[in-house]
């Protein structure tokens, strides 16, 4: 009998005595809270490239239109001439 035959068989998924959903693990002290003003912040960003976005589209709708041709009904339903 060697060691190998002493060791119990491995069992496999939760058994009675470990939880099924392990706890979440906390943040790290290395893992700065994002503040309001971060998350603040980036949303004033996203709002100011979605409006610069939408500003450059009606601005060049010609040199966009005779790029692209189809666009011309986009902006003719938008009632850009």
């Amino acid at each position: 009998m060697g060691p190998e035959r002493d060791r119990p068989p491995p069992t496999r998924g939760p058994t009675r005595h470990s939880p099924i959903d392990p706890p979440s693990p906390e943040p790290s002290p290395e893992e700065p809270e994002r503040s309001t003003a971060a998350v603040a912040l980036a949303w004033l960003l996203s709002l100011a490239l979605v409006a610069a976005a939408g500003w450059a589209t009606w601005r060049y709708h010609a040199e966009i239109t005779a790029f692209w041709p189809p666009a011309a009904r986009l902006y003719q339903a938008l009632g850009v001439q």
